[in-house]
């Protein structure tokens, strides 16, 4: 049962060299997908690794930097000041410099202070895009306004390629 209705979008992007070129590709197409689905709501990019999940924050973060005080992931200055504050409170340097422009990660590499901070923001919509692996789909509910899947593909490490991710994972 859902209490909203699921309204589901797939895009397809041109096949690059190799499938780790093609996932690094993919970081180029996120930012116009938030722009044009999420209209200033929270959003979840999962990202099928851990480099991954902080590569997208990191290249979000960027492109928003360039638009100065219009960022389009901060409504007001109160958030500003509390996404400011937060970052100092941070212990990952990384994550510290993409927590004020209103962008984070969230996978099981960082602390358990920093996730339950992350986590924190992300419901209070002070942070409003979040970049993460699977995992967080797992027992944790951050509910979001928009989902991007940035691949439908993992790496499966005893196998040594890159796989499909089974429909049900991607509806979870």
């Amino acid at each position: 049962m859902r209490p909203v209705k699921l309204t589901t979008k797939v895009f397809g992007y041109t096949p690059a060299k190799n499938d780790f070129l093609f996932e690094k590709r993919l970081q180029n197409y996120i930012f116009d997908i938030l722009m044009q689905y999420s209209r200033g709501k929270s959003a979840l990019v999962f990202c099928s690794t851990r480099k991954g999940a902080q590569e997208a924050a990191h290249r979000l973060s960027q492109t928003v930097m360039a638009f100065g005080r219009s960022n389009p992931f901060i409504k007001n200055r109160e958030q500003q000041e509390r996404l400011r504050e937060a970052s100092l409170s941070c212990s990952d340097k990384q994550m510290q410099s993409y927590i004020p422009y209103g962008v984070g990660y969230h996978n099981g590499g960082l602390s358990m202070k920093d996730r339950n901070l992350i986590e924190s923001l992300f419901l209070k919509g002070d942070i409003q895009i979040l970049c993460t692996t699977n995992t967080l789909a797992h027992g944790i509910n951050l509910p979001a306004h928009t989902v991007v899947i940035k691949s439908t593909q993992h790496f499966n490490k005893e196998k040594g390629l890159y796989m499909e991710y089974d429909r049900s994972t991607i509806q979870q």
